[in-house]
């Protein structure tokens, strides 16, 4: 199973959008987005929702419980 941080990382490349977008549009630090990307640091869920949020990428996804990538559910 792969982790959240990867599967953050392979949606967010597949939308074109850097760690800087995330950061400045979500409000996160970036080197909060890049911890949990490269070194699998443990995200609370208003994190991930904001992340959800700006990116459309599905929490379901990143959570492993599909294989969805993107969702409206988050927005």
């Amino acid at each position: 199973m792969q982790s959240i941080g990867s599967r953050l990382r392979k949606a967010r490349w597949s939308k074109g959008i850097t760690i800087r977008e995330i950061s400045e549009s979500s409000g996160l630090n970036k080197n909060s987005i890049i911890g949990l990307e490269l070194k699998g640091v443990n995200s609370r869920v208003d994190t991930l929702w904001k992340i959800c949020k700006y990116t459309g990428i599905s929490a379901d996804y990143l959570l492993g419980f599909s294989e969805n990538m993107f969702s409206d559910s988050c927005k």
